[in-house]
C-alpha cells in the first residue's frame, strides 16, 4: 500500500478504524448481525498484526490437523521440482517486499508514493506476501489447502486494503483518486512491469533499513519452510528414519528464531532510545 512512512501509516489506520467503527454503529435492519460481523472483521483487519493472526492462525491449525503429506505428481522427482518451484516463488515474494520496503523508506517522506514498485501495483508488499504464501502452498502440495489459503488471504487483505485506501483518499484527496484510477491494485500490466524492470534502481541506500524492517518476514518464511519439511518427513518416513535430518532442520529453525528475537529486542531498545 502506498503512503508515507510509519507515522502517517498509523494515523491513516486510526482514521480508517474510526470510519469503519462509525459505519458499524449505524448497522440496522434484518441483516444487522451479518453486517456487524463484516464490519468487525474490517476493523480488526486495519491492524496488520491482528490481520496476520486472523489469517494465519486458522491456516496453521487446518494444516496440522487435516493436511497429510503427499507426493506432488505421484513421484519423488516431481515432488522435488515442486519444492524448488515453491522456494523460487517464496524468494520472489521476499524480493518484492524488500524492494517495496526500501523504496518506501527512501521516498515516503516526500508524500504519496506512486513511483518504483508502487507504479506497478498499488499494493506491492501484499503481492509479495501472497507469493510467499503461494510458495509455501506449492511446497505443501495440497490443492484444497492452496485454494483455502488463497480465499483466506483474499478476504483478509481485501478488508485491509479497503480501510487503507479510504484513509489514503481522505489524506490525499487530490492525488490518491487519480493514482487509484490509473495503477492496478494487484495484477500489473505487462507495460508497467517492463517499465519497472528497466528503471534505474535507487533504493540501495535504504537496503539495510529495508532488510531490518523485513527481518520478521524473512525469518518466519525460512522457518515455516523448514518446519513444513520436518513435518512431512516425520509423517512419511517416521521419526526414527527422519530424525537426523529433522533434528538438523529444527536446530537451524531454533537458531534463526533466536537471532530474530535478539534483533527485535535491539530494534525495540533503539526505538525507546530515539524517543
Amino acid at each position: 500500500m502506498s503512503g508515507r512512512a510509519a507515522p502517517t501509516t498509523v494515523k491513516s489506520a486510526q482514521y480508517g478504524y474510526n470510519l469503519v467503527s462509525e459505519r458499524c454503529n449505524g448497522a440496522s435492519g434484518q441483516r444487522e448481525t451479518l453486517r456487524r460481523l463484516f464490519c468487525f472483521l474490517e476493523v480488526v483487519s486495519l491492524s496488520r498484526s491482528k490481520a496476520n493472526w486472523l489469517l494465519y492462525t486458522p491456516l496453521v491449525a487446518v494444516y496440522l490437523l487435516f493436511v497429510r503429506p503427499q507426493l506432488v505428481g505421484g513421484t519423488e522427482l516431481l515432488d522435488k521440482l515442486a519444492d524448488v518451484l515453491g522456494l523460487v516463488i517464496m524468494a520472489t515474494g521476499l524480493a518484492i517486499r524488500i524492494t517495496a520496503r526500501c523504496w518506501k523508506l527512501r521516498h515516503g517522506e516526500a508524500g504519496l508514493v506512486t513511483t518504483g514498485p508502487y507504479a506497478v501495483v498499488r499494493n506491492p508488499m501484499y503481492v509479495g506476501s501472497f507469493l510467499i504464501g503461494l510458495g509455501l502452498c506449492v511446497i505443501i502440495g495440497h490443492a484444497a489447502f492452496l485454494a483455502g489459503s488463497a480465499v483466506a488471504f483474499g478476504i483478509v487483505h481485501v478488508l485491509v486494503v479497503r480501510g487503507e485506501e479510504r484513509a489514503l483518499a481522505a489524506e490525499w484527496p487530490d492525488d490518491y483518486p487519480a493514482y487509484q484510477a490509473t495503477v492496478p491494485a494487484w495484477v500489473p500490466s505487462l507495460s508497467r512491469l517492463w517499465g519497472a524492470l528497466r528503471q534505474q534502481v535507487s533504493w540501495r541506500a535504504q537496503l539495510r533499513a529495508g532488510l531490518a524492517r523485513e527481518i520478521s518476514t524473512i525469518c518466519w518464511t525460512v522457518v515455516c519452510a523448514l518446519l513444513i519439511d520436518v513435518h512431512e518427513d516425520i509423517l512419511t518416513r517416521g521419526w526414527q528414519v527422519a530424525r537426523p535430518e529433522a533434528t538438523a532442520l529444527l536446530t537451524i529453525s531454533v537458531l534463526i528464531l533466536a537471532g530474530w528475537s535478539v534483533t527485535m529486542a535491539q530494534q525495540r531498545r533503539a526505538r525507546v532510545t530515539a524517543r
